[in-house]
Order: C-alpha cells, then sequence, then structure tokens
C-alpha cells in the first residue's frame, strides 16, 4: 500500500536508514566506514541524488536551490574529502558516523529538500514501492531484503498507510 505523502516515506526511510539512532545522533554522514559514500542525515541523502541525471527537474525553490548549492553540497565534498583513513587532524567531524556543520536550520531545509526529492523518486517511480526503494537505496531486494523490510514495516505501523490511496502523492508534509 502506498504512503499518503513524501513526509510519511520520509519517516519510513528515516526508520530504516538511522532509525537505529535518537533524533539528534540521526544528523550523521553514512555509519558505513569505507564505503567512501558522502550520505548524510536521517534520510541519507548523498551527493549523487542531488547531481545526477532528473536533479533539474525536482522542484527546488531558488532558496532551496541556493541552499544545496552552497551548504549542502560543499558539505557532501567535505565529507568525501576528509573522511576515512587519510583523516587530516581538527577535521574529525567530517569522517563517518560524524555530524559536520549542518546547524538547526539546515536540519530545516534539509526535511524540506529530502521530501521533495522523495516525492519526485516516488512519482517517476510510477508509485512502485520496490522501485522507489532500489532507486533510493541502490540496491534490489535480494540484495538488501531488510531494507526494504524495514521500510515496509514501518509504513505499516500504526495508521501510516491509508488504503483507499491509489494515485501517487503530490509531496508535502
Amino acid at each position: 500500500m502506498p504512503p499518503r505523502s513524501a513526509n510519511e516515506l520520509y519517516k519510513a526511510l528515516a526508520f530504516a536508514e538511522t532509525g537505529h539512532l535518537n533524533e539528534y545522533d540521526s544528523w550523521i554522514r553514512t555509519e558505513a566506514r569505507g564505503s567512501g559514500s558522502s550520505a548524510y542525515g536521517p534520510v541519507q541523502i548523498n551527493k549523487a541524488m542531488l547531481t545526477g541525471p532528473g536533479y533539474g527537474d525536482v522542484g527546488f525553490s531558488p532558496e532551496e536551490e541556493s541552499w544545496i548549492q552552497g551548504t549542502y553540497l560543499p558539505q557532501m565534498e567535505l565529507f568525501l574529502k576528509y573522511g576515512g583513513d587519510d583523516m587530516v587532524e581538527g577535521k574529525e567531524r567530517y569522517d563517518y558516523a560524524q555530524r559536520g556543520d549542518f546547524t538547526a536550520s539546515d536540519r530545516a531545509m534539509y526535511k524540506n529538500m529530502a521530501n521533495k526529492l522523495i516525492n519526485f523518486e516516488y512519482n517517476r517511480n510510477k508509485g512502485d514501492m520496490d522501485s522507489f526503494i532500489r532507486a533510493w537505496r541502490g540496491e534490489t531486494r535480494e540484495d538488501d531484503p531488510d531494507y526494504y523490510d524495514r521500510v515496509e514495516k514501518e509504513l505499516l505501523r500504526g495508521d501510516i498507510v491509508n488504503p483507499l490511496h491509489e494515485a501517487a502523492f503530490t509531496g508535502g508534509t
């Protein structure tokens, strides 16, 4: 059953990605040490998601676009430059499982950006959850069945899923 909104799908992805952490601790670079990933935050958005094919069609506002280009992507570059075995003293905040430089206002902008990106990917995949999760995660159900299960279980938990909903949502919270 499809989610009612991008925000509900955000919650399910956050549960799958960083649900083992408390809210404050979910604002980190990926814990997958050595992966070379810049994935960050509760739903682990990486640089490729914001620079790859289709990015220009997401529909970010000028303010969001400015924040992505001026704050988010530069932090991704710092994660990629300093994290890992070649850590530079004083740059530990960019290592795996570390927070980077985000402020409270950056976290609010991240959630807005994430919801638009989720809405775009969900609709681009025609509301097919397996296709959406594969696009978001980058792995098939066969490669990472636990991730798919965590997303689906969170969507089914409580009253998150609306069984009467048939069309793809248009985003928002």
